[in-house]
């Protein structure tokens, strides 16, 4: 149960005397408003998840590379990743936001911030007041594409998900359609031979929702400071090696920011309509009749913080002849999440002064790697379909804010106030309650905070997967109908990160005392090198000159000894570029 609102205080006042040519009369009462207290909320959030799913079907007789080559390719991957990222987020990054002196420290971050120099990579930055809209891979856009049209194909089938029309639809493969489960055997096999080596699924999200503390008027002795950072990467190498794959889907990358403002003091074009006051100025309304003010000593803080990483390595080892008369063998398939949510409600007060600082630091990092270099091989005249592409890789981040800041120089009252309260005083000035700022207010809410009053959300999102997969299929002796189909799947894996904030308040007059400063970044990148690439990128080199990034408690320095690794002969590498194994 929700605790009972405090009784509504009232000031009495003392009755006239009756000096017997005053008539007696009932005690004067005026009613005060009633003013919450504001409280600090901190909500940090550290999720993790790491998955080695190492599959091994027959023994070897073939020269495959051991699976050590492609974990460290893989860590140096996701180190060229980071090297290739912009400003993060996460709780260092928000704790680090919180110190008000290091404001200064993180916006030179953001303004000294430019496009690395990596061959191959497709990078854009844009800043301050461009970044309202839509962006996609650098590119503004009308609207944000709906994630069920980006999947793979085959994950797609797989979820029963339909495309919208006849046309789309006929994009979905044969082979993808093998995975439609809508038969009510589940267990079922279907026609033919099928080996399913991907269609891995890794994602991180966050949804943060916070109304904590807004004001019609904002009263800020020192300065308003506003920083958003926002940082998505991509880097995936698909290149295969042995049968060629038959699908024409290749791997994608799509880095997304909405960002939105909304009030309703914006006209048709966006533009401010009018500054939020005047229209009660032009009505004869009022002026507050009653008030009250909250002294609250210190600073009010809003930080939320927020930390996902999967870290997966499906790497999957089969040799396999095919006997019965259908077959299906799936190694891959894998799907791990991280998900939290916040939803903060706080308190709306007709006017807040803030004796130090208004800070407002938004600091969002999304990135996905990715290694899905296959080999197939196979021994026999029969024909094999191979699908090793359609990888998908999706950064989505939305950003709402809800309710106009309309700025304007600081008013002598509030010049005068601002003073008095610094110095002790506990009462609000008569010519400050009566401002024309709050015609048609009866009763006034008023805060006063001694300290800064500070929000901060700091995002961090990174899935690293790798699924190279070695497949060899022996097909001399294999007896078979015509019709029977072999077909292979060692693609179609998705990696997404997806945040969404919606920052909740209404219309606000901002007068600041040491002025406004208002930064801000958007910074997007993808590295994928795929079949496609007439020469490539050179993904192997740049990746050997990266340092490992991710902490030394979440990923291991080398596999475990006691790993299952087929006997045969192995490709291994003593060179320090423990990529050149991995990329065909």
């Amino acid at each position: 149960t929700l605790p009972s609102q405090p009784a509504t205080p009232a000031l009495e006042l003392d009755p006239p005397p009756d000096d017997g040519w005053t008539s007696p009369m009932f005690a004067q009462m005026i009613i005060l408003p009633f003013v919450p207290i504001p409280s600090s909320v901190a909500t940090v959030s550290i999720q993790t998840l790491s998955l080695l799913d190492l599959d091994v079907v027959g023994y070897s007789t073939r020269e495959f590379t051991t699976p050590d080559v492609f974990y460290h390719a893989l860590i140096s991957a996701a180190s060229l990743a980071e090297s290739l990222s912009g400003p993060g987020g996460g709780p260092l990054a928000a704790f680090d936001a919180i110190r008000s002196e290091q404001f200064a420290i993180l916006t030179d971050q953001v303004r000294a911030f430019v496009e690395p120099v990596i061959e191959g990579a497709e990078t854009a930055i844009v800043r301050d007041g461009d970044v309202i809209g839509v962006y996609m891979n650098g590119v503004k856009v009308e609207e944000a594409p709906y994630i069920n049209d980006l999947i793979p194909a085959a994950i797609a089938a797989k979820r029963e998900l339909k495309a919208g029309d006849e046309e789309a639809e006929s994009e979905v493969s044969t082979l993808a359609a093998k995975y439609e489960y809508n038969s009510p055997n589940p267990y079922e096999i279907v026609s033919g031979h099928n080996v399913v080596t991907g269609m891995n699924e890794v994602s991180n999200s966050v949804t943060v929702t916070t109304s904590m503390i807004d004001a019609g008027v904002i009263v800020v002795g020192g300065a308003v400071k506003i920083l958003k950072s926002v940082s998505q990467t991509n880097v995936a190498s698909d290149r295969d090696s042995g049968i060629p794959s038959l699908d024409d889907a290749s791997t994608k990358a799509y880095n997304i920011a909405e960002f939105a403002y909304l009030s309703d003091n914006l006209d048709d074009d966006g533009d401010v309509d009018s500054e939020p006051g005047e229209a009660a100025k032009s009505v004869d309304l009022s002026l507050p009749s009653a008030w009250n003010l909250v002294y609250y000593e210190g600073d009010v803080v809003t930080l939320n913080a927020f930390t996902q990483i999967t870290f997966t390595m499906d790497t999957d080892w089969v040799e396999f002849s095919f006997t019965a008369s259908a077959t299906m063998l799936g190694t891959g398939e894998n799907i791990l999440f991280n998900t939290a949510a916040a939803i903060e409600i706080g308190f709306g007060y007709d006017l807040i002064i803030v004796g130090g600082d208004m800070i407002d630091i938004t600091m969002i990092s999304q990135t996905n790697v990715l290694l899905d270099d296959d080999l197939t091989v196979v021994s026999g005249d029969t024909d094999v379909a191979v699908s090793g592409h359609d990888n998908v890789l999706v950064n989505h981040l939305s950003y709402e804010k809800h309710g106009l800041d309309a700025y304007k120089d600081m008013q002598d009252n509030f010049r005068t106030a601002l003073k008095d309260l610094a110095n002790g005083s506990e009462e609000l000035a008569e010519s400050v309650a009566k401002d024309e700022l709050f015609a048609g207010i009866s009763g006034l809410k008023a805060l006063y905070i001694s300290g800064d009053l500070i929000k901060v959300t700091a995002i961090s999102q990174t899935n690293v997967l790798g699924d190279q997969d070695q497949v060899a299929l022996a097909l001399e002796d294999f007896v078979h109908d015509n019709d029977d189909q072999i077909e292979i799947l060692t693609g179609s894996n998705l990696a997404r990160n997806s945040a969404a904030i919606k920052d909740l308040g209404f219309d606000s007059v901002v007068m600041a005392h040491d002025g406004v400063y208002d930064e801000a970044l958007l910074f997007q990148a993808n590295l994928i090198d795929t079949d496609a690439a007439a020469l490539g990128v050179g993904l192997s080199a740049l990746a050997s000159e990266a340092v490992a990034f991710l902490a030394d408690d979440m990923l291991l320095p080398e596999l475990p000894d006691d790993t299952f690794v087929p006997g045969g002969t192995f490709i291994a590498s003593d060179s320090s570029d423990v990529m050149q194994t991995m990329i065909a």
